[in-house]
């Protein structure tokens, strides 16, 4: 059995702007709190966001692979995966 979430946000900003919240690490934490990302902007690239980081780790992380990016306009990411000590693995998707 296949399931699927969509949802649709209408957004008063520029492509290039939620781009950017998506790619910058200080966008990252400010919108999602998150305390350590990488992100590689291309094809190919890695996108690794971690929160709850103490001496003994993360407490949770996401991954994922850019698997469509066209500066200014497109993000997409593939094998996105959420790790969270509660919850099942979620993902790949």
């Amino acid at each position: 059995m296949s399931r699927a979430v969509e949802a649709e946000l209408a957004l008063h900003v520029t492509p290039r702007r939620v781009l950017t919240a998506f790619l910058d690490p200080s966008d990252l934490r400010g919108w999602w709190g998150v305390e350590r990302a990488l992100v590689e902007p291309r094809i190919g690239g890695l996108y690794a966001l971690a929160w709850g980081i103490t001496a003994q780790g993360f407490r949770y992380a996401s991954t994922g692979i850019v698997g469509r990016y066209v500066p200014d306009r497109v993000l997409g990411i593939t094998h996105y995966t959420y790790f969270n000590p509660e919850r099942p693995i979620l993902g790949p998707m």
